[in-house]
C-alpha cells in the first residue's frame, strides 16, 4: 500500500487536530474513510511514525500511506497508545457525506436509509406521516453508533468521530409531486448539511388495475400520476440537485421497477411510466457525465405494506414464476443501492434485483 493517493481518491473529509511527544502541533488534517468500510487508517507524516489511530490522514496530496509502522495502537480515537503520539486532542465531522433519500419514512425507502447510515449522514422525505419519519430517525441514530457497517468489522463512524453536535440524520416533508416541495426539500438539506453526496430518488405511485383488462387501464389520472411521480418527479429532483452532486462528484440514484422491464406490475401505466423512468436515467446519465452518477435499481414485487395490498393468488403466482421462487427483499435492494452509491466507476445502469423473475 506504498502508492499514492489524492484528494479525489477519498471518501469523507474529516479535521483532525493531534500533538506529537515533540511538542511540535499539526492541525487542520484531512482524514478520510478510504477504504469505504468504515477502517481507518494513517498516512506516514514525515518524523513521526503513526500507525491505526482511526483516521486516514491526508497531510499533503503526495503523502504516501504507510504499510509498516501499524504498532499496538487502539482503534478507538481519542485513546491512542503509540509512544509518539501522546495525546489525540480533537476529531470531528466538518464535511462528512449526506445522502438524501426520498419517500423513505417506511419500506424501501427505510431500508435504503438504514444501510446508507453507516457511511454518511442522511436526510428522509416523508408526505404526511411525522411520527413515523421521527421513529426511524431514532433508529438511525441507533444504528449509526453501535451498529457494524456491512462487510465490515469496525464499528460505525458515528460513535466516535462524529462530532455529536451534528444529527446523524434528519427528517422533511415534501410532497414528490409538486416540483415547489421538491425545491424546499433540498435546500432544507442543504442549509442543514451543506453539501449532497447522494440522492436516491424513491418516490413512485400507483394504483392496482387488472393489468390484462385494457378498459380498466384506460384512466387519464392514473396516467397523469403515474407520469408524473414515476417520471417528471425524478427529473425535477435531478435539476435542483445538480449543482450540489457536481460539486461532490456524487451519485444519483432512482428506484424504477421490474414492470418496467417486464410487461407487469400493478396497472399498464405504472409498467409504462417506470420504462420511461429507466430510460430517463440513461438519459440523465448522459447529461450529467462526467461528474456525476446515474443509474437506477428496478426490484420485483417487495413484501412491504404496499405489496401485500396484492391478492394472495397472484402474490403466489408471481413468486412461483421467479427462478429463485422467492420474492427479493428490501434488503437485498437496499444493498445495490448501497453499493450503486459507493462505486464510483457504475453509471447508466439499471440493476434488477427480481429473483429471476424477469428472465
Amino acid at each position: 500500500m506504498n502508492s499514492l493517493f489524492h484528494e479525489a481518491d477519498f471518501e469523507g473529509r474529516d479535521v483532525v487536530e493531534a500533538s506529537f511527544s515533540n511538542d511540535s502541533k499539526i492541525g487542520g488534517f484531512q482524514a478520510f474513510d478510504y477504504f469505504r468500510d468504515g477502517s481507518f487508517y494513517v498516512l506516514n507524516v514525515p518524523g513521526h511514525t503513526i500507525g491505526h489511530v482511526g483516521a486516514l490522514v491526508r497531510t499533503t496530496p503526495d503523502s504516501q500511506l504507510s504499510n509498516n509502522s501499524y504498532g499496538a495502537l487502539s482503534a478507538h480515537v481519542g485513546s491512542v497508545e503509540d509512544g509518539n503520539l501522546t495525546q489525540h486532542t480533537k476529531i470531528y465531522t466538518v464535511n462528512m457525506k449526506v445522502a438524501l433519500v426520498t419517500a423513505s419514512s417506511a419500506g424501501l425507502g427505510a431500508a435504503i436509509a438504514k444501510v446508507m447510515v453507516f457511511n454518511v449522514r442522511v436526510v428522509i422525505n416523508y408526505s404526511s406521516n411525522a411520527s413515523r419519519a421521527e421513529a426511524l430517525i431514532d433508529e438511525l441514530h441507533e444504528v449509526a453508533s453501535r451498529s457494524k457497517a456491512p462487510g465490515s468489522d469496525c464499528e460505525g463512524s458515528d460513535s466516535t468521530n462524529v462530532d455529536s453536535a451534528v444529527p446523524r440524520a434528519v427528517a422533511f416533508r415534501a410532497d414528490l409531486g409538486k416540483r415547489s416541495d421538491i425545491e424546499d426539500l433540498v435546500s432544507a438539506a442543504i442549509k442543514t448539511y451543506g453539501r449532497l453526496d447522494v440522492v436516491v430518488s424513491n418516490g413512485g405511485w400507483t394504483r392496482i388495475r387488472k393489468f390484462n383488462d385494457l378498459d380498466d387501464n384506460m384512466d387519464e389520472d392514473d396516467w397523469d400520476k403515474c407520469f408524473n411521480i414515476n417520471v417528471k418527479a425524478h427529473m425535477w429532483l435531478m435539476k435542483v440537485v445538480r449543482p450540489h452532486l457536481e460539486a461532490t462528484e456524487g451519485a444519483f440514484i432512482t428506484v424504477a421497477s421490474v414492470a418496467g422491464v417486464k410487461p407487469s406490475g400493478s396497472s399498464v401505466p405504472y409498467a409504462v411510466t417506470k420504462a420511461a423512468q429507466i430510460h430517463l436515467v440513461k438519459c440523465l446519465a448522459r447529461i450529467m457525465s462526467p461528474k456525476v452518477r446515474v443509474n437506477s435499481v428496478s426490484p420485483s414485487i417487495l413484501m412491504t405494506d404496499w405489496g401485500r395490498q396484492f391478492p394472495e393468488e397472484s402474490l403466489n403466482i408471481a413468486k412461483e414464476a421467479t427462478l429463485l421462487k422467492r420474492f427479493a427483499t428490501v434488503e437485498d435492494v437496499a444493498d445495490q443501492v448501497r453499493l450503486l452509491a459507493l462505486s464510483p466507476s457504475i453509471t447508466s445502469q439499471n440493476i434488477v434485483i427480481d429473483a429471476g423473475f424477469s428472465t
